[in-house]
């Protein structure tokens, strides 16, 4: 294993200055815990392991300590820092300890430009990590390594940290300004999933992804409820528009103690929309009998009329959504639409009710 002789010698001389031992002694030394070790770290790491036995620190208290590669790290370490990005991460899960308490785990497996292996993080630790996703970059202090059921594992210590690289780590807090219908999916390869959507305005207003989320978050998506979301990554949909998608659900917090309905945005009446306009909410009364159509690629829709006293406007409802209201829909039934786009079509004004619109008859 080829190591920086440069880092070396200076390491060697500055143990040299603190001990006065020989040249010959600290070689004899560094030997040892190589082969202690089963000759699996470098000299570079044995005399940092060295000197940390002895209660000796080589760098100067203002420095920076130098991370660890993976692969340096050999079980029984202690102290250990480690720069690396995560390839996949696991489910949160509890577990009944032996005293009756609730503990918690959390497995990621984190790779380096020298290889791979899982992090192991415990109880209330598991929350540093709360929202991030495949390809964050972290950086690990104060860590242990020790040998798992896979192989070697670094484990978050009592005084570990783990820091998410800045240009990884998107939060976002305000509050639910509106949500939308789960929406169920297949893959190529037949696997199903699910993922719901809802707009959150803060500084600025951010649409936010959630990828299979659990009937426990399902439950707390109301709208006006104060968000409060770590982690996740920045996406741009077809149309260019940013969003921010999260698949580890543990990231969002939402307070349904603190619901301000004055932050929502009310009904718009169908007189008042005089152009294109995004995230409408709309209410009226259906006119005709829904009808399904299909476009020259193929793509399903259905034409209504919407009345609001006065004025009628045309709405078309596109894939799922038009096979949902040929179904429910009837002529003189209460819709109510959230989410839905005005734009000008062949006739006109239309307003547009896409996968993220919520629909509710009666």
């Amino acid at each position: 294993m080829a190591i920086k002789m440069s880092n070396f010698d200076g390491l060697l001389k500055k143990y040299k200055e603190i001990t006065g031992l020989p040249d010959e002694e600290i070689l004899r030394l560094i030997e040892l815990k190589k082969k202690d070790l089963g000759y699996l770290v470098n000299d570079d790491v044995a005399l940092r392991l060295v000197a940390k036995e002895n209660q000796i620190s080589l760098y100067d208290s203002g420095s920076e300590r130098p991370s660890l590669k993976i692969d340096d790290l050999v079980p029984g370490l202690t102290n250990v820092s480690l720069k690396a990005k995560i390839l996949r991460v696991g489910e949160r899960r509890e577990f009944e300890r032996k005293d009756g308490g609730i503990g918690k785990v959390l497995r990621v497996r984190i790779a380096d430009e020298t290889g791979i292996c899982n992090l192991v993080v415990w109880d209330e630790k598991t929350e540093l990590l709360s929202g991030v996703s495949e390809g964050c970059k972290i950086t690990i202090t104060a860590a242990y390594t020790k040998t798992g059921l896979n192989g070697l594992e670094v484990h978050l210590g009592q005084k570990g940290k783990i820091e998410v690289a800045p240009e990884f780590s998107n939060s976002i807090k305000g509050r639910i300004q509106r949500t939308f219908d789960p929406i169920d999916f297949a893959t190529s390869d037949g696997r199903r999933g699910r993922f719901v959507a809802f707009v959150v305005r803060g500084e600025k207003q951010q649409r936010v992804l959630i990828w299979n989320p659990s009937d426990r978050i399902l439950s707390k998506l109301k709208e006006g409820a104060a968000v409060e979301i770590f982690g996740g990554t920045i996406k741009k949909d077809f149309n260019g528009e940013t969003e921010l998608h999260i698949n580890n659900e543990n990231g969002v917090r939402i307070d349904l103690e603190d619901v301000d309905d004055v932050g929502c945005r009310g009904l718009t009446r169908l007189f008042e929309i005089k152009g294109e306009e995004p995230d409408l909410a709309v209410q009226g009364i259906i006119e005709n009998d829904p009808e399904i159509a299909s476009t020259q690629t193929g793509r399903k829709y259905c034409r209504i009329l919407l009345r609001d006293q006065e004025t009628v406007v045309p709405v078309v409802f596109w894939n799922e959504k038009a096979v949902k209201i040929k179904q429910s829909a009837k002529p003189g039934m209460l819709l109510r639409i959230d989410g839905c786009t005005s734009r000008f079509g062949p006739n006109g004004l239309e307003l547009s009710v896409n996968r993220w619109s919520k629909i509710k008859l009666g």
